[in-house]
């Protein structure tokens, strides 16, 4: 098997540490992709909310692509990370693609999210890995958390689509057949699910859902107690690229869960904030009843000191046996994908070889 691969975990612009100072915003090298460090375990992402159509950039023209952006998404998770910080003085992380969808898709492995153009590989790159850089913070600093993969819909039912990679009609299945393992371990929450000792169907909608948290704020969604599934024939977003590489799905501690926004919570400023202080209330409710007990005297970081990823050497490109880098430091998270953008390696690293023999 011939491997070309490229390695999405690491940006090797750097070479020292760098301290980033939460809700500071820093960027890719080409500045496409935004990153506002935070200091609580939450890490919000907005993969369809930018507006930026530069003419060096083709625009994207492939088979089955879509091309429509997910309107004030990037303004949201703002208004978010903001709502945290009046509340409670924490902030999330966030994760801002700032190009139109026409140009780049944030939320689709590497071929089909650049089609095919390689400058942006670069931002395709950058954008998981600040999300990976977010995310090992988060489990160093807390052990666990949740990335929140914000998106927005156009469907006629005004509510929240919770997407959890399960189908509508998996959804739509009883609860004894849903909490079976081949549900579980096909899930981007399958760390929480095995590690509250709720069943799953308690955890897609039941009482102590996100969905139930959602409607106790008098915000609609599903799946929740109230509306436990998609009916027959009704839209349904179940999460995609992001929500499977960035949740626990693969491995990991830390859950991830799509949430796709109606128009009425997105559109209108009041409205919008207003919806983003809710849901920062109930994010912090979910988060006491599932990860932390005691978030009540939960203490956020004031100071991220963060390793950036330092200078690296691979070889050979391409492989089939045996793949080294040469690097200052370890230990290091590491992501190798293949052009397709398929995770072939995703881990902590110790050494200076992996073999891809078993892949």
């Amino acid at each position: 098997m011939r491997v070309i691969l490229l390695l999405a975990g690491l940006v090797p612009n750097l070479l020292w540490a760098q301290t980033y100072s939460p809700g500071e915003a820093y960027f890719s090298a080409d500045g496409y992709i935004e990153y506002r460090p935070g200091n609580f375990p939450i890490i919000l992402i907005a993969p369809h909310g930018g507006d930026l159509k530069p003419e060096t950039i083709p625009d994207r023209d492939c088979p089955g692509c879509v091309y429509v952006n997910d309107s004030f998404t990037q303004e949201l998770v703002l208004e978010i990370q903001t709502a945290f910080a009046s509340q409670i003085g924490c902030i999330p992380h966030v994760v801002i693609n700032k190009l139109h969808r026409t140009k780049f898709d944030a939320n689709r492995d590497v071929m089909e999210a650049t089609d095919g153009t390689m400058a942006l590989t670069d931002t395709w790159s950058a954008f998981h890995a600040f999300i990976d850089s977010a995310k090992l913070q988060v489990q160093r600093d807390f052990g666990t958390g949740l990335v929140l993969d914000m998106h927005g819909h156009g469907h006629d039912i005004q509510r929240l689509e919770l997407g959890y990679l399960l189908t509508a009609d998996a959804l739509r299945l009883p609860d004894n057949s849903i909490n079976e393992a081949i549900y579980i371990n096909q899930t981007s929450v399958r760390h929480l699910s095995t590690a509250t000792g709720l069943t799953l169907s308690a955890l897609l909608r039941g009482s102590q859902s996100l969905g139930a948290f959602l409607t106790d704020q008098e915000i609609p969604a599903v799946p929740a107690l109230s509306d436990p599934f998609p009916n027959i024939g009704d839209p349904y977003f179940r999460g995609g690229y992001n929500t499977e590489r960035h949740g626990s799905l693969l491995n990991g501690t830390v859950d991830a869960i799509q949430i796709e926004c109606h128009q009425d919570v997105r559109f209108d400023p009041t409205a919008r904030a207003l919806f983003a202080r809710r849901l920062a209330l109930v994010i912090r409710a979910y988060l006491a009843a599932h990860y932390f007990d005691e978030l009540s005297n939960f203490s956020c970081i004031t100071s991220l000191e963060q390793n950036r990823p330092s200078r690296f050497r691979i070889h050979p490109n391409p492989t089939s046996d045996r793949v080294y880098w040469e690097r200052t430091s370890h230990p290091s998270l590491l992501t190798v994908t293949n052009v397709l953008g398929k995770v072939l390696i995703h881990k902590m690293v110790f050494n200076s070889s992996i073999s891809l023999a078993a892949l």
